[in-house]
C-alpha cells in the first residue's frame, strides 16, 4: 500500500468514527489533551498549530488558557473538522480549523508550539512530518506530542485481535507500536533532528461500566477498520462472542481500560 492509499484509508476510518469520537467512554482523548496542554505552560499570547486535531480536544483546552493568542487545528478528516467547528458555539477565543493534509499545509508565520495528540504515528514518514513541524516553529518554538504506550488497552486489545484471527480477518497495523516506549519515541525525535527532548509518562486510564462501552471504543476509533472484512452475520456473531469474554473481566468495579500515555516536548 503506497502513501496515498494509507492516507485515504486513515481519512475514511476517522470519517466513519467521527460521530462517536467524543463519547464519555473514549474520554482518554480529552484527559490526555488536558495533560498535553499543561506541558505547554502557556502565558496567553502564543500561536499554536495543532496537527491531527480530530474533534479539537487539544485545541479547545489550549484556547481556555489563551487571552491574546491563537490556535489553528488541522486534520485530514473533514467530518472530524466539522464536529470541531460545531464546538465553537460553546466558548470564545481565536481558533481556526482547517481540513487538509499536513503535507500540503503552509503558513507565512511561525508558531510557538506545534502539537500533535496521538497522531504522529499515522504519518507514513514520521521523520518527514516531524521535520516539517520543526520548520513551522520559531527559534524558541517547541513541538509537543503524545503517543500510546504499552500495555495500551490490554488485555481487551489482545482479546479483540485474537478473535479476529479466529474469523480469518486481517488485522490492521497498530501504528502506535512503532513508538510505544520512551526509547523508541526518543530515537525517532533524534533522527528527525531534535536535540532537546523531554519524555514523560502518565496514566490516563479509567473504568468502563461494561463491555458495551468497550465496543463503542472499537466502533468509534480507528480500531473499527479491523472489522471491515466481516460480513453482517459474522460481525453480529463476533460482537456477541467478544463482548461475552470482555464482560468476564468485570470484577465488580467495572472493566479497567489501561491507557498509558507518553508525552514528548522537543526543540
Amino acid at each position: 500500500m503506497d502513501e496515498k492509499e494509507i492516507k485515504l484509508q486513515i481519512k475514511n476510518t476517522f470519517d466513519q468514527a467521527s460521530s462517536g469520537y467524543d463519547l464519555p467512554e473514549i474520554r482518554f482523548f480529552d484527559i490526555s489533551a488536558k495533560h498535553l496542554v499543561d506541558l505547554l505552560r502557556l502565558k496567553g499570547r502564543e500561536r499554536i498549530l495543532d496537527v491531527c486535531t480530530g474533534t479539537g480536544h487539544v485545541a479547545y483546552h489550549a484556547r481556555d488558557k489563551l487571552k491574546n493568542g491563537s490556535i489553528t487545528g488541522i486534520d485530514i478528516s473533514d467530518r472530524m473538522i466539522m464536529i470541531a467547528e460545531n464546538k465553537k458555539a460553546y466558548g470564545n477565543g481565536k481558533i481556526e480549523f482547517i481540513c487538509c493534509d499536513f503535507d500540503d499545509f503552509q503558513s507565512k508565520n511561525s508558531f510557538d508550539f506545534v502539537t500533535c495528540g496521538f497522531g504522529i504515528f499515522f504519518f507514513p514518514d514520521m521523520e518527514k512530518a516531524l521535520r516539517k513541524m520543526k520548520s513551522l516553529t520559531g527559534r524558541d518554538g517547541k513541538i509537543v506530542l503524545s503517543s500510546f504506550a504499552s500495555p495500551f488497552m490490554e488485555p481487551q486489545r489482545s482479546m479483540f485481535l485474537n478473535r479476529l484471527q479466529q474469523y480469518n480477518a486481517q488485522a490492521g497495523q497498530s501504528f502506535w507500536m512503532a513508538i510505544n516506549t520512551e526509547e523508541k519515541f526518543r530515537a525517532l525525535l533524534e533522527s528527525a533532528g531534535f536535540r532537546h527532548i523531554e519524555i514523560r509518562k502518565r496514566d490516563c486510564g479509567y473504568f468502563l461500566k461494561d463491555a458495551s462501552q468497550w465496543w463503542n471504543i472499537i466502533i468509534n476509533t480507528n480500531m473499527r477498520g479491523n472489522l471491515n472484512s466481516l460480513s453482517g452475520k459474522e460481525l453480529l456473531k463476533f460482537k456477541q462472542e467478544h463482548l461475552e469474554e470482555v464482560n468476564n473481566l468485570n470484577q465488580g468495579k467495572g472493566i479497567r481500560l489501561e491507557v498509558p500515555v507518553l508525552y514528548a516536548v522537543a526543540n
